[in-house]
């Protein structure tokens, strides 16, 4: 949810990257479908204030992810 509670965030693009020497964002592949969706229960997860979809941090090695929202 965003900060005021009013309305709701979603993914709207989801790119892992990285930066070039110069410090300048190398766009890599886009992450959709089941990689950013988290809940599947989606009337539940709206219910609750949540779109389903979120970021997944487990990974065993490091990497960037940009994520841009959208306010709905």
């Amino acid at each position: 949810m965003p900060s005021d509670a009013k309305g709701y965030v979603g993914l709207a693009k989801v790119t892992e990257g990285d930066f070039d020497e110069q410090g300048r964002w190398r766009e890599g592949r886009w992450l959709n479908g089941d990689e950013i969706q988290l809940r599947y229960d989606l009337l539940y997860a709206v219910d609750e204030g949540f779109s389903g979809q979120g970021l997944n941090f487990g990974r065993p090695e490091p990497a960037f992810l940009k994520v841009e929202l959208f306010r709905y």
